[in-house]
């Protein structure tokens, strides 16, 4: 999706975390914005690891993904124990749960209709490539008329 629609700035993403399972999904919520420091392309990297590994999700394989990753493990470390983005998942945490978030991965689309009028659309669970870009040619075709 990001080589595709968002490079091309066809789409724009928005990522929130949503940790749900355990203080395990509390802290690579946390983790990930300690290495989204580090870069935006280590961040996704790192969050496409999560994802890949969700029945691992804890510490060692925060660390061994950081590892794999060639991370600044030094700014990592400080980052983490600053404790500095601890808000940012508890603010995420509590915007996705007014907005009815039950299970992640959640995708939100909003955009405006040929008339104007604003439409929202909500899809729970992980979409495939060929999925999600069959959605997004559709609203992108129904836009542009």
């Amino acid at each position: 999706m990001r080589d595709t629609y968002i490079a091309d700035g066809l789409v724009r993403s928005i990522y929130f975390h949503f940790p749900i399972l355990s203080q395990e999904s509390a802290l690579a919520a946390e983790y990930s914005d300690c290495v989204g420091e580090q870069g935006s392309e280590q961040f996704w990297s790192f969050i496409d690891g999560i994802y890949e590994h969700q029945e691992e999700v804890g510490l060692p394989l925060l660390a061994r993904l950081a590892d794999d990753m060639g991370l600044d493990r030094v700014a990592l470390n400080e980052c983490l124990l600053s404790g500095r983005h601890n808000a940012t998942w508890q603010i995420d945490r509590a915007r996705g749960e007014a907005l009815g978030v039950q299970s992640t991965p959640t995708i939100f689309l909003a955009y405006l209709d040929k008339n104007g009028e604003e439409v929202r659309l909500q899809f729970r669970g992980a979409r495939d490539f060929d999925n999600m870009s069959q959605i997004l040619d559709a609203i992108l075709r129904e836009i542009e008329q």
